[in-house]
């Protein structure tokens, strides 16, 4: 029975995905404030990151240590993204009601194209912020960088992250084991993605400051 030791892959597997869930369930719990979304998001991405990148340590612990030390900058960032949010669904929600969906009108084409970058922008910054020190500003402007480089992973992120909603309502028995499987899948999905282009980019950091400090 060597699989059922702690040691052993298949165990290891487990705990693992154990940890995701637990991970899921922290960042939901944490949400129900509303305004505390964004240092919740940050906080699971900064634990799962660091997860799938063998640098874990004790769950909670870099859950609420990422919590904490990101709050303010994390919430200001939240605000920002849920005002500009905000302003696009009622610009849709105007548009709409005056014309009907015509994803044939340039104006409506134009603003798909603006509301599928902003929701790209929104779900790249937190994982940005979770693994980088940057200012508010600098976050976002690396968040355009991001979702500009890689639009397709981005797409499937947010593809990912709706499917269990538009499966769920066909097997609502069903809702709850398939909505923490796909959000389980996604986070590790994304968090692997993240870590490898987050990579890249420390690297070149890195490189820079090496150059730098060769020519001084």
């Amino acid at each position: 029975m060597g699989f059922l030791r702690y040691d052993s892959d298949a165990m290891q597997a487990v705990s693992r995905a154990a940890d995701f869930i637990i991970l899921i369930l922290l960042c939901v719990v944490c949400s129900v404030p509303i305004i505390t979304i964004g240092a919740s998001v940050t906080a699971m991405y900064y634990a799962a990151l660091r997860m799938v990148r063998r640098e874990e340590g004790p769950v909670f612990r870099m859950y609420f240590k990422s919590f904490r030390e990101n709050f303010r900058q994390a919430t200001v960032i939240w605000l920002i993204c849920l005002a500009a949010m905000a302003l696009l669904g009622y610009d849709w929600l105007l548009t709409v009601e005056r014309s009907g969906l015509q994803l044939t009108s340039p104006y409506q084409l134009i603003l798909l194209v603006v509301t599928v970058f902003v929701l790209m922008m929104v779900y790249c910054i937190f994982p940005i912020l979770s693994r980088f020190q940057v200012t508010i500003g600098g976050a976002f402007k690396t968040a355009f960088t991001f979702a500009y480089i890689h639009p397709l992973q981005m797409l499937a992120v947010i593809a990912a992250t709706i499917a269990p909603y538009y499966i769920g309502t066909h097997y609502l028995r069903w809702f709850l084991g398939i909505w923490v499987f796909f959000v389980g899948f996604t986070l590790y999905f994304s968090a692997g993605m993240y870590a490898k282009y987050f990579k890249v980019l420390e690297d070149r950091f890195l490189q820079s400051e090496t150059e730098g400090s060769e020519e001084v």
